[in-house]
């Protein structure tokens, strides 16, 4: 499929064998591989591993130690018409674990060449400036904050997109209303349910990270969603104060009622309570 690491030929590279079952392959010496010219030593991924390798969330050791199909191979590369490419099983033992398999903390953001996006439609990257003194957490809380609102859009967005699965809308409507929004841990388990609902390759993915002051930090994902963010934060800089007199009056209004802690199947959506709270909504924008 593509090169990963070149330096003076191929060094890493991946191989497909169907949509889900790719080969990870990393060049190790030639002694005593059956007379191959280019010996390569490989592990079978799936899919999902390597999307998370992708995105940065796993290294090249995880891949190669945790193969989702458990198997390891030797091959030759060759460049050819046909482009086939004949595989040897091998174990994965000590031996391999101690000269082939590449050492921790080698992401995708070190390979030589860039890698090719299996999702690139649509995609767009957005970048977001730093100031000021700033470290690793900070990123880490800044990253969280930036895909929650990101799968909140998303997750809107999908739900009402007719193309989008029944199923798939089945759990982005059970995250909202499994959850009711008392603070908290609440917030917290609808966007941990909301990013579960969706599949990895429409999640946020970290470009690039550049630190300094100021710095940069580059994430991609849908161009549409990205908008859809920009417009809403827009709008809340721009009427702070009024939607936190509007989220206080509501939040009042609700405590007052003893309504915060009512389950969902007991509220009346079309009763006079109800009715106050999509009036106030409405008339707040």
């Amino acid at each position: 499929m593509q090169i990963l690491e070149y330096m003076d030929g191929p060094q890493a590279v991946l191989l497909e064998r169907s949509t889900d079952n790719k080969i990870v392959a990393v060049a190790i010496g030639k002694e005593g591989h059956w007379g191959y010219q280019n010996p390569f030593f490989g592990a079978a991924i799936s899919f999902d591993q390597w999307e998370r390798y992708r995105r940065g969330v796993l290294d090249l050791r995880f891949l190669f130690m945790y193969p989702r199909w458990k198997e390891w191979y030797i091959f030759d590369l060759k460049f050819n018409d046909e482009q086939f490419i004949e595989l040897r099983r091998v174990p994965k033992d000590l031996t391999a674990e101690a000269n082939y398999i590449p050492e921790p903390g080698f992401f995708s953001y070190d390979h030589s060449e860039p890698i090719k996006s299996t999702d690139t439609e649509g995609l767009a990257t957005q970048k977001y400036n730093t100031d000021g003194i700033w470290d690793l957490p900070d990123f880490t809380e800044f990253y969280h904050k930036l895909t929650d609102i990101y799968v909140f859009f998303l997750s809107l967005k999908k739900y009402v997109t007719i193309s989008v699965p029944s199923d798939e809308k089945g759990k982005i409507r059970a995250s909202f209303i499994g959850h009711p929004l008392r603070g908290g841990s609440s917030y917290v388990n609808l966007y941990a349910d909301l990013m579960s609902a969706q599949d990895l390759s429409d999640r946020l993915s970290v470009g690039k990270l550049k630190y300094a002051s100021p710095g940069e930090v580059d994430v991609r994902g849908r161009l549409d969603i990205f908008a859809e963010m920009r417009g809403s934060l827009d709008e809340f800089e721009k009427n702070f104060e009024l939607i936190k007199r509007d989220y206080s009056q509501l939040h009042g209004y609700l405590a007052k009622g003893k309504l915060l802690r009512v389950d969902i199947e007991r509220f009346d959506n079309t009763g006079p309570i109800a009715e106050y709270l999509g009036k106030h909504r409405t008339m707040s924008g």
